[in-house]
């Protein structure tokens, strides 16, 4: 009986099974790379425009940061060449404001799609998460870079009084009572062993037949 060939239906599933997470896993991947590109894109992108406004500040006479980022167009040589647009300018955009009560102070901010959580203004459609404040320092950690966090400052407070623990005597030490020398028992004497003399035996005499002579006749 000649045996057909071809698959079963378990050995089809197995396989559909291993092809469907090979590309999810594949997609997935893909998506992660796709976000990590763009999110390197505004990292350099804001990393500009803080160096176009580091350029402005030196060059401003009160050495203020500009009202808006088209002063660093505008003024003097140009700071920067032109103001980035985010990757997905139909979904986010870049932040950028002056503080109006410090003009030495600024924040400037980017929305990074594989960021932390929001700390800052609005980057279109959802909050900023990459952040500059005050003189362009960094106010959130990146997750590939987190930023080292400082050593807490110890403040001086008023000392507190250690409670001191009075001295405890040394306890005495408990005489071990000596046990009077115990005399050795005095060994008995053994008994010596005296024979006593075997009594010698005493021979029998032995009775000596006498003999009747009558006559020339002797019994």
């Amino acid at each position: 009986m000649r045996r057909k060939s071809g698959f079963t239906l378990l050995e089809i599933t197995i396989v559909v099974g291993i092809a469907s997470l090979l590309i999810t896993i594949g997609s997935n991947m893909f998506v992660f790379s796709k976000q990590s590109a763009r999110d390197a894109v505004r990292k350099t992108d804001v990393n500009q425009v803080r160096a176009g406004l580091e350029f402005y500040r030196d060059e401003d006479p009160d050495k203020y940061y500009p009202t808006n980022l088209n002063d660093l167009l505008s003024s003097g040589g140009g700071y920067i060449a032109s103001i980035p647009i985010d990757p997905l300018q139909s979904v986010y955009s870049y932040y950028y404001e002056r503080d109006s009560s410090n003009p030495t102070n600024y924040t400037l901010g980017a929305r990074l799609e594989r960021g932390g959580p929001s700390v800052c203004g609005s980057c279109g459609a959802e909050q900023c998460n990459y952040c500059f404040g005050a003189l362009g320092i960094l106010t959130t950690p990146i997750p590939s870079q987190a930023q080292p966090s400082l050593p807490p400052t110890n403040t001086p407070g008023i000392p507190t009084a250690t409670p001191t623990t009075a001295p405890t005597s040394a306890p005495t030490a408990t005489p071990t009572p000596t046990t009077a020398p115990t005399s050795a028992p005095t060994a008995t004497p053994t008994p010596t062993f005296t024979p006593t003399p075997t009594p010698t035996p005493t021979p029998t005499p032995t009775p000596i037949p006498q003999r009747f002579c009558r006559w020339w006749w002797c019994f």
